[in-house]
């Protein structure tokens, strides 16, 4: 009789010991699954970071050049300005262009020339590429600068900047944006 007593507990002890096995195993894939969430978090976190800053550089830069330089013209036909003229985190900027926006006689928008007689009313438009911006230099910002007459005799510039965290041509990238107004 004793030996059927004992039988049953050695197998009531393995039953113990796969259960406890088992559990012990979900538990550790769970966390490991978490950690490994977190690390992807974290290192998103980071590429995030990379794109703010990147935006940020591109506007302190559109704002030295717009309030220090004056370089961003409301002429129509400007002859003084190109992107040689701006540089930006130590590199001449790219894509340097500029357009003008005649606004609407039929929104009752002023169509004579603006208070300061450098040009019409409209909007004048200026864009550029910041490059080589982050730690390994592959992080970049598009900005657009706007400046607008508008039907007021206050002229409105909007800077808007998009950076990015990687601008090469493949894989993904992280975009944040900043939008000022003066």
């Amino acid at each position: 009789m004793s030996l059927t007593g004992a039988s049953n507990q050695r197998g009531i002890a393995i039953f113990y010991a796969v259960v406890v096995g088992g559990l012990v195993l979900v538990m550790s894939f769970a966390i490991t699954q978490i950690a490994f969430r977190e690390v992807r978090f974290s290192a998103l976190s980071s590429r995030s970071q990379h794109a703010f800053y990147a935006s940020n550089s591109g506007l302190e830069c559109a704002l030295y050049w717009d309030l220090k330089e004056a370089q961003f013209s409301t002429q129509v036909f400007p002859n003084d300005i190109n992107e040689k003229d701006i540089e930006c985190a130590g590199d001449k900027v790219a894509d340097f262009e500029q357009s003008y926006t005649p606004p609407d006689p039929n929104t009752g928008s002023n169509t004579g020339t603006s208070p300061d007689g450098t040009g019409p009313y409209g909007t004048y438009t200026s864009t550029f590429t910041v490059n080589g911006l982050g730690i390994d230099g592959d992080s970049c910002a598009d900005v657009e600068v706007l400046k607008n007459w508008g039907g007021s005799s206050e002229l409105k510039t909007t800077i808007l900047v998009n950076g990015r965290d990687n601008c090469s041509a493949s894989g993904r990238g992280i975009e944040r944006s900043i939008e000022v107004e003066y």
